[in-house]
């Protein structure tokens, strides 16, 4: 277990040291699933920009700057999922939140991680082993089960790591 139980925000990560001031190189600034949402809603003038229905509408209508930015999506997924896996060595990584329940998604992002370990990096391809990508069982749901879960356990007075 983490010392400080901070482990796991992703969204922290830099990978744009260029632009690392508020977020903006982070993952969660430019890499996350709503910024990616609001790009392909933008396309269409859509005025929710942050439907991911519509999105994927417009995803599997053939769009081609649609496609474009889902397939950036994907590989920066996949870019992130392999420099965890070049540091922690897990064996699945689970896509969780609204998004993952499309399963186009699950499957761009194993084939961008594919293309990236064995046409683009064929040493990386040989060296790591491929985690297993999957959708979170819970998907949207899990964040709110994970507070449910923390909540019970502080009103059963169970959570030793509870804030006071």
């Amino acid at each position: 277990m983490a010392i400080y139980y901070q482990a796991g925000e992703l969204s922290f990560m830099i990978h744009d040291y260029q632009h690392a001031e508020n977020m903006a190189g982070n993952v969660g600034g430019s890499d996350s699933a709503v910024a990616f949402v609001k790009q392909v809603n933008a396309l269409d003038n859509y005025d929710d920009k942050t439907d991911g229905l519509y999105a994927f509408n417009i995803i599997n209508s053939g769009n081609l700057k649609a496609l474009k930015l889902f397939h950036d999506y994907c590989w920066k997924i996949a870019v992130l999922i392999l420099n965890i896996q070049s540091v922690v060595d897990v064996n699945k990584v689970a896509i969780g939140g609204g998004i993952s329940a499309q399963p186009k998604l699950i499957n761009g992002i194993n084939q961008a991680y594919d293309e990236l370990t064995k046409r683009k990096n064929p040493m990386i391809g040989a060296t790591l082993v491929k985690p297993k990508i999957v959708k979170a069982h819970f998907q949207n749901g899990a964040n709110l089960f994970g507070a449910l879960d923390n909540l019970l356990l502080q009103i059963n007075h169970e959570n030793k790591y509870a804030l006071n």
